[in-house]
C-alpha cells in the first residue's frame, strides 16, 4: 500500500513538473515602444499646411492599421487610405502595407506625444 502511495506521489509531482512550459503561453508582451506607438499619428506638416494631412494609425488589435493621405487643391480634395501591418522589434518600426510594400524605420521619442520615423518622413509626428 505504501508503495502504491509512493508510486502515485512521484507520477503527480513529475506530471506538474513536466506539464509547465513557458512555450505554451501563447500571450506576447508588448515593448514599451510598440505600446507608446499605438494611436493616430499627424505628420507635422500639417502645422505648416494645413492643407495636407498624413496620418498613421497604430492599432493594438493583432498589428493592423492605417496610412491615410489627405490633400485639399484647388481642384478638390485627393485623398488614400493604405491598410497595414506593424510590429517592432529593437526600437524599429516594421510596416507591411496592403500591397506587400515593406517600410523600416527606427522610432526616436521626443517627448510622450511626438515621434520621429526618420525612414518615414523628414517631419516628426504628433500623436493625437
Amino acid at each position: 500500500m505504501k508503495f502504491i502511495a509512493k508510486l502515485t506521489l512521484i507520477v503527480l509531482i513529475c506530471l506538474t513538473q513536466w506539464s509547465c512550459n513557458s512555450d505554451d503561453d501563447l500571450t506576447e508582451t508588448k515593448s514599451a515602444t510598440e505600446t507608446a506607438l499605438v494611436g493616430e499619428w499627424l505628420r507635422a506638416d500639417h502645422l505648416i499646411d494645413p492643407n495636407v494631412e498624413y496620418k498613421i494609425t497604430l492599432s493594438n488589435d493583432n498589428g493592423s492599421g492605417l496610412i491615410t493621405d489627405l490633400r485639399i487643391t484647388d481642384e478638390g480634395i485627393i485623398s488614400s487610405a493604405n491598410e497595414l501591418t506593424w510590429h517592432v522589434n529593437n526600437n524599429m518600426l516594421y510596416i507591411t502595407l496592403s500591397d506587400d510594400t515593406e517600410i523600416t524605420s527606427s522610432v526616436e521619442f521626443i517627448d510622450n506625444g511626438t515621434v520621429i520615423l526618420a525612414n518615414i518622413s523628414n517631419h516628426h509626428f504628433i500623436k493625437q
